[in-house]
């Protein structure tokens, strides 16, 4: 997994989802291994672009930031 790019964080959600989703009788590696969420952030430009088109509104966002900077994640895509 550590070649796979799987961070400690990245392997709990893994575990967690195989945990949720386990096919019977016994997982294997592939179902951890396949596992990637991966989410689009937007900027607030992104953002206001998706709003004045009328595909979101800017309570269907959630922000988050990393180094300092500020982003937009549909909250439909943290679940």
């Amino acid at each position: 997994m550590k070649e796979k790019g799987f961070s400690d964080e990245k392997l709990k959600d893994a575990v967690n989802h195989v945990i949720d989703n386990c096919r019977y009788p016994v997982p294997t590696i592939a179902e951890f291994l396949s596992f990637d969420k991966v989410v689009k952030m937007y900027t607030y430009q992104e953002a206001a672009e998706l709003v004045t088109k009328g595909k979101a509104s800017f309570d269907d966002f959630e922000k988050r930031e990393i180094d300092g900077e500020v982003f937009r994640i549909l909250k439909s895509d943290l679940k």
